[in-house]
């Protein structure tokens, strides 16, 4: 039988009457006298009891309600166990690991009785906890899963508890849980769509294309419906999935966040910019107008990441921010430049570069400082992005910051070599200071043959960035301008007229010793043939 003031607390809970506090701590002081008489069923009414009223119960008291909840484990269903770890996250008390296993072995030993509710919260508890269960718990629980009706909330929450604690997904159970989502996908909100996606999403999963219809079909009819994490987790989602909504889709996602910028968080706007991009999504100038009017703001709120991510996304899709959105992000950056990481700040140069925005000099030295004292963890696409991004700037790169990137690639280019980023930090070396053509020349010297193992691999842009900073630093070999030619030539028509402007100047600055049996008349001409035929595809695009 329930302790009398569980059934009081039952009934308050029941009839909504959770607003009277002196009654919730008179209840809570009675519940800390009497625990022991408590089975965890009446517990668990209590603990949801207070959470309505918003009762603070102390660490203390939820530690003893852990060991009153291991005397009575193993005589209670596994809904009452379930419940319990639901009370306990949902009042932010960290439940011990021992707790966590017991729970988790009890559980597995009944997990026949486990339904598609309990089974959810459960698992969205374990998340919030950081605890993983064992293969063994994993396995019985998606064999039970198979045979139970799950309902789009349960669905939403088990998806996501595997998401946020990245477990293996097999195939059987992702098919499963596919085939329950399209089933009851008309009953579903959009909070429980945003959950599926974004867990989708993290998940990496391949689901098949007639679902992501379905679920795009969903999505734009209910729109409407959408608060702006919705809008920007399905979003986000969507480019994680490499799956692109149709053009419809996407237009009306534009128009919708245009009227309800002011709505979305920093971080929502900076996901929703973002997605664009990954989508190949251009933004409307509505959305663009809306997106900086509302950025600029809220960017003091922004995180180091969001703060990059834009800039990198406006690099992208070519288009300048306002002046006053790009001086509140300097600030923001200034004021906390410690807090941003190596990649952050690798993109954030590199933004800056592409949009020829030239950052504050006082900040362009701090962000030289911070490149100086990081560069330990630099990654090596961090290095070539953040030397490229130095370059741009008016800015000269200090010796001391110079030699400290360039080692950094070194160590890198030795432990693993990679075609593209060598590229492009022997092209940073090479387009500014004389200290950088020497650092180049060692460069293109110490790895000609790993560039040689790998050339078959660069794109032609970057093929042609390679011929034209070996050729600037005078070191190209025969074999390597052979095999960057031959790249060149293949793709010659990919080029634009600026672009095969500079690889004929390239070509032409060239030691005939070098260019060995390349041929550089007939490659030339090639290349000047190239160069007329676009000036005349332009000229007809411009009378048309």
């Amino acid at each position: 039988a329930q302790v009398p003031q569980a059934t009081l607390a039952l009934a308050l809970t029941r009839l909504g009457l959770c607003s009277d506090r002196s009654l919730g701590l008179a209840l809570l002081s009675a519940f800390e006298h009497q625990l022991r008489t408590y089975d965890l069923v009446s517990m668990n009414t209590m603990l949801k009891c207070f959470h309505l009223m918003r009762v603070k119960v102390s660490g203390d008291l939820l530690q003893r309600c852990e060991v009153r909840c291991l005397q009575c484990m193993s005589k209670c269903t596994t809904s009452a166990i379930s419940d319990f770890v639901y009370r306990c996250v949902k009042m932010r008390h960290d439940v011990s690991v021992h707790t966590r296993v017991y729970v988790e072995n009890t559980v597995n030993s009944k997990i026949n009785e486990l339904g598609p509710k309990d089974m959810a919260l459960l698992m969205w508890s374990f998340a919030k906890l950081g605890h993983r269960p064992k293969k063994t718990f994993l396995k019985r629980l998606e064999q039970r899963f198979e045979v139970l009706e799950v309902k789009p909330q349960s669905l939403s929450l088990l998806i996501w508890a595997y998401a946020k604690l990245r477990l293996p997904v097999n195939r059987r159970f992702a098919e499963a849980h596919y085939y329950m989502v399209w089933r009851d996908l008309g009953a579903m909100n959009m909070q429980c769509l945003a959950n599926i996606l974004f867990a989708y999403g993290r998940l990496g999963l391949d689901i098949p294309k007639d679902l992501f219809s379905e679920l795009m079909g969903h999505f734009r009819a209910n729109l409407g419906e959408c608060n702006s994490q919705n809008i920007a987790n399905i979003m986000v989602s969507c480019a994680r999935l490499g799956r692109r909504p149709d053009a419809e889709v996407l237009s009306l996602v534009d128009r919708s966040c245009a009227a309800k910028m002011a709505k979305f968080s920093s971080q929502g706007m900076s996901n929703i910019l973002w997605s664009f991009v990954k989508l190949d999504h251009q933004p409307s100038d509505e959305f663009l107008e809306s997106f900086q009017r509302h950025f600029g703001d809220s960017v003091r709120r922004a995180s180091p990441q969001n703060v990059a991510n834009v800039v990198w996304s406006f690099a992208q899709i070519r288009h300048a921010p306002r002046d006053h959105v790009m001086r509140s992000i300097f600030a923001k950056v200034e004021a906390s430049l410690d807090t941003f990481s190596e990649q952050d700040v690798a993109t954030l140069l590199w933004g800056c570069g592409k949009l020829k925005y030239r950052i504050p000099q006082q900040l362009s030295r701090k962000l030289q400082g911070f490149c100086l004292r990081r560069q330990r963890h630099f990654s090596l696409h961090d290095v070539s992005l953040s030397l490229w991004g130095l370059t741009q700037q008016r800015e000269e790169i200090r010796p001391e910051v110079l030699q400290a990137m360039f080692e950094r690639s070194m160590k890198h280019l030795d432990a693993s070599f990679h075609a593209e980023a060598f590229v492009h930090v022997v092209w940073s070396l090479s387009v500014r200071s004389a200290s950088g053509l020497n650092r180049g020349a060692v460069l293109a010297e110490r790895y000609e043959a790993e560039l040689l193992d790998s050339v078959d691999t660069l794109s032609g842009y970057d093929a042609s960035k390679l011929l034209c900073s070996l050729s600037f630093l005078g070191c190209n070999s025969p074999d390597v301008c052979r095999a960057l030619v031959a790249i060149v030539e293949a793709r010659i028509r990919s080029y634009d007229v600026q672009q095969l402007q500079s690889i004929l100047n390239a070509v032409e600055a060239l030691d005939a010793d070098v260019l060995g049996d390349v041929g550089s008349f007939e490659f030339n001409g090639k290349l000047a043939a190239a160069i007329a035929a676009r000036y005349a595809e332009e000229e007809a695009s411009r009378s048309a």
